[in-house]
């Protein structure tokens, strides 16, 4: 039990069975590997492609290998990844502070902009795809982390949590969570998000996501 209620929401959400099916490697979450973990799961992505957000498909799936750390490390690892190198992650804190957000139907991309700073976050499909899959997971770290969380303190908290020889739960609790995130936008991810995401705001681009890793940390 947490004596923080945003934990303790973040905690039932986690422990979520379908959570670790939706974040296990090597497996790009398409509406056949939904259906299989559950199929209520399919209405969210015909939701989410409703709204113009395309879903992944095995043609589409962002590959991955073995040299596309952290998404294979365990939980400490990638906590530990924070102790040696303050700056890994970069900005995958934001993504995580981010709600998923667009413009609204005939609004310019100045005033979207001035509407919500995280603009160039919030319109991450893979991010939309997330919330939609696990919305009470995605839904509670991005509460806590948003109201909580420079990207100082997570850093901080990832190190805590593997430094200290008693951890703080919470801390712990933030970097499983955070793994368990990051590994669920990999896995919802296709190559050609970047572009999906520059329709959305009005744009183009040729852009592509070759590196998953790549992209949630810069």
């Amino acid at each position: 039990m947490y004596d923080d209620p945003g934990f303790q929401r973040l905690a039932e959400a986690l422990a979520d069975p379908r959570i670790a099916e939706l974040t296990a490697t090597d497996r790009p979450l398409t509406r056949e590997h939904l259906e299989g973990i559950d199929s209520t799961l399919l209405a969210a992505v015909e939701d989410t492609v409703a709204d113009g957000l395309e879903w992944p498909t095995d043609d589409t799936a962002v590959a991955v290998s073995g040299d596309d750390e952290p998404y294979y490390d365990d939980a400490r690892s990638f906590g530990e990844r924070a102790v040696r190198d303050r700056a890994t992650y970069n900005n995958f804190p934001i993504i995580l502070a981010a709600k998923p957000n667009r413009p609204h139907e005939g609004e310019g991309m100045m005033e979207f902009m001035h509407r919500d700073r995280l603009y160039s976050y919030v319109t991450k499909p893979y991010l939309h795809r997330a919330h939609a899959v696990a919305p009470e997971f995605m839904g509670a770290l991005q509460r806590i982390v948003k109201a909580d969380f420079s990207m100082a303190d997570w850093v901080d908290a990832l190190s805590r949590a593997v430094i200290d020889e008693q951890p703080d739960p919470k801390d712990e609790l933030m970097l499983k969570a955070s793994k368990a995130a990051y590994d669920l936008c990999v896995n919802l991810m296709r190559r050609d998000d970047l572009q999906i995401q520059y329709r959305m705001l009005g744009m183009s681009t040729d852009m592509t996501i070759d590196d998953p890793t790549l992209e949630l940390r810069t």
